[in-house]
């Protein structure tokens, strides 16, 4: 990813000329202040009965010494009435660099002010390069949509060095609009990358981010994705929602498939190759896939005969409903029966 030109902020140039004229002493100290100016300037930037400049002047002092023990008041002066102090707390808390400021600049994220807002933006984006991304990710999960949203978009801008496990949190989110959002963000990530991503988030221990990598992997025809998808169909790990989601990612997949091979392995493979093939080609509504699973329902192999029972709720004909039934109610399928169970459930649907 290119990184971004430094932007200009002419206004704040302003309020600093306006703020040094505002509190006794040296104006924007570059050097780690004594224990006496800290104290003086934090009493300046919490004293809100006094002009708006002080504050503004303090705040900017801070940014400038990057004192780690103003990080609670800045987080305050992010609430301060008036926006060029909250800006100027935004960027002070970005050059200081501390989890602390986490939450507090990603509600910024929603400040009715632009300038405020872009001051936040790119104090959540300092944290996350020194290394505080954990922190931004934990505060993200409990903000708003909106505010879960702008992060996952900021992360995104980082590219993938920086921004995978925002964009990853994004792309699991319970918020539609914030899987909206990272699949958004994703789109504008070189093709290289966003499938080096994709693939990643397969095998990803966070919740629901699998399912969602594989929905954007059929999505977005990430062919490379086929064998992990398969691997899902028949892995005694996977939720159902992995499972269904990679079920779903295959069919959109189906022109990248080696059908012959399939269904040679459906007939004559391992039993794992003959499972995981069944598992694709019902995956896939495949035309010759029908007659197969239901003469597998007699195999030997009575965990065969559940995968297939499985693949028949999932391929959908209801004529095989009876010959499950059947199945059902004979004692060698005991411990299938919860399969033979959902396997009828699907086909009542």
């Amino acid at each position: 990813m290119h990184a971004r030109a430094p932007r200009q902020r002419p206004h704040l140039l302003t309020w600093l000329l306006l703020a040094s004229l505002a509190l006794p002493g040296p104006a924007l100290a570059e050097q780690a202040l004594s224990p006496d100016e800290l104290d003086r300037v934090v009493t300046a930037l919490r004293d809100r009965s006094g002009p708006m400049k002080v504050r503004l002047q303090a705040a900017l002092i801070l940014s400038r010494s990057g004192e780690p023990e103003a990080v609670p008041a800045l987080v305050d002066a992010l609430d301060d009435p008036d926006f060029p102090v909250r800006a100027a707390a935004s960027m002070a808390l970005g050059n200081v660099g501390d989890a602390r400021a986490a939450d507090a600049l990603l509600h910024r994220l929603e400040d009715p002010q632009a300038f405020v807002r872009d001051e936040a933006t790119e104090g959540v984006q300092h944290l996350i390069q020194r290394g505080y991304g954990r922190a931004v990710e934990d505060a993200a999960r409990h903000a708003d949509p909106e505010a879960r949203a702008k992060a996952v978009a900021l992360g995104a801008a980082l590219g993938e060095s920086q921004g995978t496990r925002l964009l990853a949190q994004g792309i699991a989110d319970p918020d539609l609009s914030v899987r909206n959002a990272a699949a958004q963000a994703l789109a504008g990530w070189p093709p290289p990358e966003a499938q080096r991503f994709l693939l990643a988030q397969l095998a990803s221990s966070t919740p629901h981010a699998r399912a969602a990598a594989a929905r954007l992997c059929g999505e977005k025809h990430v062919s490379l994705a086929v064998p992990a998808l398969m691997q899902m169909l028949v892995s005694t790990t996977e939720s159902s929602e992995d499972v269904d989601a990679a079920r779903n990612a295959l069919h959109d997949l189906a022109d990248q498939l080696d059908l012959p091979v399939l269904q040679k392995q459906a007939h004559h493979g391992t039993r794992l190759e003959r499972e995981q093939a069944l598992a694709v080609l019902a995956s896939i509504r495949d035309a010759g896939i029908y007659d197969l699973l239901v003469a597998t329902l007699d195999d030997p192999d009575v965990e065969l005969r559940g995968a297939a029972a499985l693949d028949l709720g999932v391929f959908g004909d209801p004529r095989a409903a009876q010959k499950i039934s059947v199945l059902a109610g004979r004692p060698e399928n005991e411990s299938i029966q919860r399969t033979l169970e959902a396997s009828l459930e699907l086909l009542r649907r």
